[in-house]
């Protein structure tokens, strides 16, 4: 138990995904399966790549947070994008997000000697000024950004993207890197009306190797997924989650965040009642267990 006088926060976080791998409950097939494919991945010829579809506050991220923290340890350079409205509006723009932030990444790995070196310098200039000038480096050893900065500097937004330089310097940078790449791709739903972009993944990400991309998105998202992808189960290999099915994950939920804190839970709960009543009342989403649990722990 905590000292007495000592304060203790509140230990049911309903607000924000889970990172700690020690609290987080359930999945356990789900993340069996996403394992599976990021070992796959990073020996066979072409990865098989996942969607993780769930309802607004169902874990999507939290269970994407697990597969990095895995991916973390399996040697992964870890590729993280949150997608919004305006990503659904330009291919050029929406490329570039998903370049910039694997190149940032993998220098930030130690990739062409660093977020400090002079030739991540050079690729700033280009993407933030538009500054194409070979003479001040010419050993920029990447072709899109190059593209990118004319294709600014001309205001040509709507200008097409060259797939083969875009996928020869994913190329580039995974060989260099030396290491597999797992992109992750988060609200991926702003994608559900553009098959334009998801066309882009397909065609761009499909055959790379050394890439694993995880999308998360709600499930209006698969209509058009299996429109783009079709056949979608030879391509993607979708994970849908939902509430929790047993009484069992209910009561982990309820009782690990009070362990985590020292609290023993049998002070707190009467399980014989409050736990069916929680898991009834909640559906058994863990969203509404946790937010269940924080008023409960507030009024106590």
């Amino acid at each position: 138990m905590p000292t007495p006088g000592t304060p203790v926060y509140n230990p049911y976080d309903f607000a924000n995904p889970v990172e700690n791998k020690s609290l987080f409950i359930g999945r356990r097939d789900e993340l069996l399966e996403l394992n599976y494919y990021l070992d796959h991945a990073r020996t066979a010829p072409r990865p098989i790549h996942a969607v993780i579809l769930g309802r607004r506050a169902s874990g999507k991220t939290s269970l994407m947070n697990m597969a990095q923290e895995s991916a973390t340890a399996k040697g992964y350079c870890i590729v993280r994008v949150n997608l919004n409205d305006s990503d659904a509006q330009s291919s050029l723009g929406f490329l570039f997000r998903l370049y910039d932030a694997i190149l940032t990444s993998a220098v930030t790995a130690g990739l062409y000697g660093g977020p400090l070196s002079q030739t991540f310098a050079s690729y700033l200039a280009l993407v933030n000024a538009f500054d194409h000038d070979p003479s001040k480096d010419p050993r920029f050893p990447l072709l899109f950004p190059v593209q990118y900065a004319l294709a600014m500097q001309k205001g040509n937004t709507d200008r097409p993207v060259a797939e083969t330089t875009y996928t020869t310097d994913l190329i580039r940078i995974a060989k260099d890197l030396s290491r597999p790449i797992l992109l992750l791709i988060d609200e991926a739903s702003v994608l559900a009306n553009s098959k334009l972009q998801l066309q882009l993944i397909r065609n761009l990400f499909m055959t790379l190797h050394n890439y694993m991309l995880i999308m998360a998105g709600l499930p209006d998202l698969i209509a058009t997924i299996d429109e783009v992808f079709s056949p979608v189960v030879r391509q993607l290999k979708k994970i849908t989650i939902a509430q929790f099915k047993t009484i069992e994950e209910t009561r982990s939920l309820v009782t690990i965040p009070l362990e985590s804190i020292g609290i023993a839970p049998e002070k707190m709960f009467d399980f014989n009642e409050s736990l069916r009543d929680i898991h009834d009342l909640t559906g058994g989403r863990p969203y509404e267990i946790q937010l269940v649990c924080h008023t409960m722990y507030r009024r106590v």
